[in-house]
């Protein structure tokens, strides 16, 4: 890990920034098999089948049992027999995964809903996700305000803030327990990305679809238009897509060509084109 450590999120026993890749403190025995990180915590699925949190805890994030952050990773208080997997980190102090038991799990604070268990209240360890009848999910990506999941069923289902329109529902009304992605006829979805004004979610076909805001052009379709409901994105680049991942007004995508694409705000360079000129359109990173 490396970056900025001023909460510990770096796990290796200090809170000092680095800007080189150093290790972070593992557990005795334990090597890490996936990793997500949100701005001040991170996560881990250990070899052990146990998950790992470290860095701020202030919402109960590093799931625990406590508030009280950790410059090293720390256990995840999983349900007894339950083993967690796919974790994904929010920056508003919370965090979700996949049980070994069927269920979807969250815990850490619970602003806007974000735990998805309707009960406006937060949590220390992670508690389940109420899921639609007859569905499990197995994927599930932390936002800023809002999450998504993938269903067992081939739709997408989304939970928390919907100010702009990120559920995919086709309403701005905010949700504390998973609603439907509206996808169009015949579309189903292998893979799902929250941000945190908009959402992505890749279609078992290699098609992309976004929705929610598109202020930046992170759509890659051309324009500036935001959508309730998800619309086709990147149709330009003349590739199906294998990954998507939604940041901050940008978005990458992996294409069946081997590329990688961007589109949307570029003021740093995170497009990775050469430039720092925004794109409403899909455009190459320069690879090596």
């Amino acid at each position: 890990s490396w970056g900025r450590n001023n909460s510990g999120q770096l796990g290796d026993g200090t809170t000092t920034d680095r800007n080189l890749p150093g290790p972070v403190q593992l557990p005795t025995g334990v090597t890490f098999t996936q990793v997500d990180a949100s701005a001040s915590h991170a996560l881990a699925t250990g070899s052990d089948g146990q998950a790992y949190a470290w860095g701020r805890n202030n919402g109960g994030q590093l799931g625990n049992g406590t508030t009280t952050g950790s410059a090293v990773p720390v256990q995840v208080q999983a349900p007894a027999g339950v083993s967690l997997s796919g974790l994904s980190a929010g920056d508003l102090a919370y965090a979700l995964g996949i049980g070994s038991d069927g269920n979807a799990y969250a815990w850490g604070a619970q602003s806007a809903g974000l735990l998805g268990n309707g009960t406006g209240v937060g949590s220390t360890v992670p508690t389940p996700i109420s899921t639609p009848a007859g569905v499990t999910f197995t994927q599930v990506s932390a936002g800023l305000v809002h999450a998504l999941a993938l269903g067992s069923d081939g739709n997408a289902y989304a939970w928390g803030n919907n100010v702009w329109g990120m559920l995919g529902n086709g309403t701005n009304t905010s949700s504390s327990v998973p609603v439907q992605v509206l996808a169009p006829a015949g579309v189903t979805f292998t893979q799902v990305s929250a941000s945190g004004t908009n959402s992505f979610a890749l279609a078992a076909n290699g098609d992309l679809y976004a929705w929610g805001s598109n202020a930046s052009g992170q759509f890659g379709n051309g324009d500036t238009t935001g959508s309730l409901v998800p619309v086709q994105a990147y149709a330009s680049a003349g590739v199906t897509f294998t990954q998507v991942s939604a940041g901050g007004n940008y978005s990458m995508a992996l294409g069946s060509d081997g590329r990688v694409y961007a589109s949307g705000t570029n003021s740093a360079g995170q497009l990775g084109d050469g430039t720092t000129t925004d794109s409403q359109g899909p455009v190459q990173v320069q690879l090596p």
